[in-house]
């Protein structure tokens, strides 16, 4: 399972990059245009993720989006 987020005020490589440090994983989509990506957006997936650590993953990631 995928979700694309949009974001608005934030690039989204800068924000891929946070959360890689404690094992969690965003795919930047900027990267895959061609010339300048007119939004920021990243991928979450959770194919390889067990249920029960979706919740305390998501929490983990709002935590880390939210502190600069």
């Amino acid at each position: 399972m995928h979700l694309a987020v949009t974001l608005k005020g934030m690039r989204d490589c800068e924000i891929a990059e946070r959360p890689s440090r404690q094992n969690l994983w965003l795919v930047p989509l900027s990267t895959s245009h061609l010339g300048e990506a007119s939004r920021q957006r990243f991928i979450l997936g959770f194919g390889s993720t067990a249920v029960e650590e979706i919740p305390n993953a998501v929490r983990k990631l709002r935590t880390i989006l939210t502190s600069q």
